[in-house]
């Protein structure tokens, strides 16, 4: 495993929405020391399946798993994750949006969400939503007592297997 190693893994079916993603991922400023890879799975049978497969393939401490239509403003994004992680060992992944357990029909949106960043509030735009709140309230999972949702999480190991 390379510790000094972020790798952004992407399912597409959309090369328009990669693109622009990997537009905003060549913007982003890598910390000293530190590498930056990029591996995307094309028309994966599922998000899971396609995200193990890039995981498997990546000796990158950090994975940072993310939806194509996702564009990440803050340069600094990759500094930040660092921060967190470096700062509490106990954290095992760090997501936009999450649940403390698993719906029984396994549909996210059958469960009570934590600290939804999906949309902003009323009259505030999207990027002040994401620079002003979304990053500074985080959901951090401390262990692998929560769940993520996949619009983009990130996490300092592989964190499952098939």
């Amino acid at each position: 495993m390379e510790n000094k190693k972020f790798c952004f893994i992407i399912c597409t079916d959309n090369p328009v929405f990669l693109e622009e993603c990997v537009h905003y991922l060549q913007h982003l400023a890598v910390p000293k020391g530190y590498d930056m890879d990029l591996l995307t799975v094309k028309d994966a049978v599922s998000m899971a399946l396609g995200y193990q497969e890039a995981m498997e393939q990546s000796d990158a401490k950090y994975k940072i798993y993310m939806h194509q239509d996702v564009f990440i403003l803050n340069r600094n994004f990759l500094a930040d994750l660092l921060a967190v992680f470096e700062d509490d060992p106990e954290i095992g992944m760090i997501g936009m949006v999450g649940y403390e357990k698993m719906s029984g029909d396994g549909i996210m949106w059958h469960q009570k969400r934590i600290e939804d960043c999906a949309l902003p509030p009323a009259g505030m735009s999207m990027r002040r939503w994401w620079t002003d709140f979304c990053w500074q309230h985080n959901t951090i999972f401390r262990g692998m007592r929560r769940f993520s949702q996949g619009l983009i999480f990130m996490t300092p190991s592989s964190v499952w297997s098939s």
